[in-house]
Formats: C-alpha cells, structure tokens, sequence
C-alpha cells in the first residue's frame, strides 16, 4: 500500500476496493497496539522516497493522526515535518485528515 498506493485493481478487485481494504489494515495495526510500527513504516517509506508515490504515505500519517489512538495521533503529528516535506504534502495531508473527519462524524477540532 504505501509503495504502490492502489493504482489499480485487481482481476477481481477494483481499485477503490483495493485501496479501502489496504487502508483498513493500517487501522487494525493501530488497534492492535502497534501504533509506532505503522509510523515509523510510514516516515521510513517516506523518507527514503520508497514508494512511486506520495499520497499513500500522506493518506496513511492522516489515517493515523485521525484515529481514536492517542498513542498513534501524537506520533503522527510529531512526524508530520518529515513526511510532508512540502506545502503540497501538507494540504493533502489537511485534506485527508477532514475527509476522514467527516467520514466519522468528527469535528476536526484537534487539527486547527
């Protein structure tokens, strides 16, 4: 997920699908107590420039800072200098965050 993002689908799987499935996996990592694992995969494929592109990366640090885990929401946000390195990377992150905001009812208030 973060290297390739969901570029396509599969033969049996479409691409939204793809996406949404992989992006649960980085919330049942969380919910499993492995908060620090997810962001410290997250910064280390960013960082490095592993992935082909940026958004998964971003969309992941945004899933993480927007979850219910305290733990995960703090590293996520101690890390946000070093996974959007640019005005671009930042907005999206902005961007992902209020989306999944809204998704779960929820204000945004933490993020202002």
């Amino acid at each position: 997920f973060l290297c390739l993002g969901s570029e396509g689908g599969t033969y049996y799987t479409k691409e939204k699908d793809l996406g949404r499935e992989n992006a649960m996996a980085i919330l049942r990592l969380i919910d499993d107590g492995q908060a620090e694992s997810v962001v410290s995969t997250i910064v280390e494929f960013s960082v490095e420039g592993r992935a082909a592109k940026h958004e998964p990366a971003t969309f992941a640090l945004a899933m993480c800072a927007r979850s219910k885990d305290e733990k995960a929401k703090r590293l996520a946000y101690a890390n946000l200098s070093r996974v959007c390195r640019t005005p671009t990377h930042l907005f999206s992150f902005v961007e992902f965050c209020e989306k999944l905001s809204a998704a779960t009812g929820g204000t945004g208030w933490g993020d202002r």
